[in-house]
Order: C-alpha cells, then structure tokens, then sequence
C-alpha cells in the first residue's frame, strides 16, 4: 500500500508503507529510527551513524553525510531515505528524488521539535507504539516548560575558523532549556564565525565545548587563557563534554537535557 506523507520543509512524498528498507543519512536519526524497532529493514546509513553500539554495525555504510555514496544508495533499494536539511546537500537530496526515491527531510530546530520528530518517524515506518514510548518521557520532561535563563553562555562548534551556536538551531533551544542565555544569539547567522575577541567581548559566565562536530579537548581551554577576567574564564567554567549532549536529537533528548542541566547546575 502506497501512502503520502508531508515532510516538515512541506515537500510531499509517496512511498509503499510500510516502509521495507530505509536508509537513513544522519547519525541522530538512525539511532531513532534503530529504537523504533527497524532491525533488518534498515538497509543503510553512514560512517557516523554509531548508536545504538551492538545493533547497526552489520548496516551497510554509504559514505558521509554530506557526502554519502548516491550510486550505493540506490543499489540498496530503498523504499525511503530519511535526511536532515541542516546535515544533509539539498544536492544529493535532489539526485536521489530524480532517481525514483522517496526521500523525507527532518528539520528538528527545538526539543519539542525533536520530541515530534520521533513521532514522525514512527508514522513513517509503521511503528507508532515505539514512537510513543520513545517520545512520552521527553514530552513529560518539557511539559514545564524552560527554566529561567540564569547564566549568559556560549558554546563554541568548530575551530578554525572558530565558530559559535547562534539562533533559531538545536544547540540554541537545547542551551535555553538548560538555563543558559546563549550570547551566540548576538552574531549575525546560524553558526557564526566569530572571532575570539568579539566573543570574549560578551563576558560569557559558561563556555561550552562539546566533542562534536569538532572535537574539542581540554587542551582547547587554553585558548581563552587571554582573558582572565571574563567570568568564565576566571571561575573555571569552561566545559568539555561529549558533543551528543548537545546536539543528537530522538530518544535521548530527556537524559541529555538532565546531563547539560547537571554539568552547570553547580555554577553560581
């Protein structure tokens, strides 16, 4: 049986449901979509998709997500490619869809946004139960809404050139959600380029240095070591931790927001 959906960039697409082979070309959603139960029908996904470690390592691998292998895709079969607009070239979007397949693209910007994406892909491959088993404990969780904004931060995603978290992304909403005013809100983009000193001009009280997409490490703190009167700086709140904590949306979002609510919860 053939079925429309409507994805959340409002594209239509038609696949036989449920789906017998997906591919998925983003490491968040794999995950998810490995929890809602997928087992052997998922055919395919790319060298950073490693969660949930011990059930998708027979998968087949199809490159990177911004340059995944269009001609293995294909070769796979599949009846649907689940991608993200942030992650994924609307290019290799584009050659897989002139190729006959239908290809869904997330765009999860919020936590709520990342709650309802898992029901999503639990409409999408037939598997509505895991979805809202996955999906009830991160819905409770933000059902209170945000807390008070009570520390101005910024969390750095690449170096060299160095780069900040601003608006309108997750790592924004998942920075509001801890109590943390993102100053990275200040600069002009997404993910601004930034140099260190306009940075360190906003006085951040939280530095946030994940290990994803870049792969910052306590060396890294040293950086800053120019400004020692910026509160971070001076009260040794610069933090390294594991980048999913930031930015994997899907099931693990209520213990992510936990762990970032806990890393900064002892600053004052």
């Amino acid at each position: 049986m053939e079925r429309e959906f409507t994805d959340p960039l409002g594209r239509t697409i038609h696949f036989p449901w449920p789906p017998r082979r997906v591919v998925s070309l983003v490491a968040s959603q794999t995950e998810t979509l490995a929890l809602l139960g997928l087992g052997e029908r998922l055919v395919g996904r790319t060298r950073y998709c490693v969660e949930p470690r011990g059930r998708i390592e027979s998968v087949p691998v199809v490159g990177g997500e911004k340059s995944p292998d269009v001609q293995s895709i294909l070769a796979l079969s599949p009846d649907l490619v689940v991608a993200n607009k942030e992650e994924n070239k609307k290019s290799d979007v584009e050659r897989l869809e002139q190729a006959g397949v239908a290809v869904y693209v997330a765009y999860p910007r919020t936590l709520p946004e990342g709650a309802a994406m898992i029901r999503e892909l639990g409409a999408l491959t037939g598997t509505m139960d895991f979805a809202g088993r996955l999906a009830a404990p991160i819905e409770e969780l933000l059902t209170p809404g945000p807390p008070p904004e009570r520390l101005g931060g910024l969390c750095f995603v690449w170096k060299e050139p160095w780069m900040a978290a601003g608006g309108d992304n997750f790592v924004h909403d998942m920075m509001r959600w801890a109590g943390i005013r993102n100053l990275g809100e200040r600069f002009e983009g997404r993910y601004p380029r930034v140099m260190l000193e306009e940075a360190m001009a906003l006085e951040p009280e939280v530095i946030l240095l994940p290990d994803e997409p870049y792969a910052f490490s306590d060396k890294d703190r040293g950086d800053f070591a120019g400004w020692p009167n910026v509160p971070a700086v001076a009260r040794g709140r610069i933090l390294n931790f594991d980048g999913k904590i930031m930015s994997w949306y899907g099931p693990r979002i209520a213990e992510s927001l936990k762990s970032l609510r806990s890393l900064v919860g002892g600053i004052s």
